[in-house]
């Protein structure tokens, strides 16, 4: 089952995400908490945030969530990436880009198809025309070739944050009006 959170469900399933986020990334619990922080502040900021989860029908418990919301010149990462942003006729990416922050799915339910689910079920339930995302470049294989099956593409390789304070990454686009394979 894919449930599309509302504001209160958000609060009250927070902590459920950040239990999800730290198992998924293998996280210490204060580290796994900056999530819940993230959440609150883009809710408190008003960027439409947007909270999709999957459910095990059986044991009636959350087995994954995407996060995300409006991608605007303010927030921390489109500051990061602004420069880089391929310049294309007629796009301005924050009028009309969502930026997707986190895709996660706890352990067990890893390779079900529960990822492609919510992302799918992203895609349909936001008006966006571009969604943004970064994943690490090294050692991570297996996410990056997931979001290249979904028809995310490059549009930043390699991409290095401001005083490398994160690992190399790339950043990937999709777009909702491009021909799907």
């Amino acid at each position: 089952m894919i449930k599309i959170l509302n504001e209160s469900e958000m609060y009250v399933y927070k902590d459920k995400l950040i239990e999800i986020y730290q198992k998924a990334l293998n996280l210490q619990e204060k580290s796994a908490q900056y999530l819940g922080i993230r959440i609150e502040n883009s809710i408190k900021n008003k960027l439409n945030t947007v909270i999709i989860t999957s459910w095990d029908e059986k044991t009636n418990e959350i087995t994954g969530f995407v996060y995300g919301f409006d991608f605007r010149p303010e927030n921390w990462w489109a500051l990061q990436i602004k420069d880089f942003l391929p310049l294309k006729e007629g796009i301005n990416w924050y009028e009309n880009t969502f930026e997707l922050n986190e895709l996660m799915i706890s352990p067990e339910y890893q390779g079900k198809g529960y990822g492609k689910r919510l992302m799918k079920e992203l895609e349909k339930n936001i008006s966006h025309r571009f969604i943004l995302l970064s994943t690490k470049k090294n050692n991570n294989a297996k996410v990056i070739d997931f979001y290249h099956k979904l028809e995310y593409r490059n549009i930043i390789d390699p991409f290095n944050y401001i005083d490398n304070a994160y690992d190399t990454s790339i950043i990937m686009c999709f777009d909702k009006n491009k021909e799907r394979n």
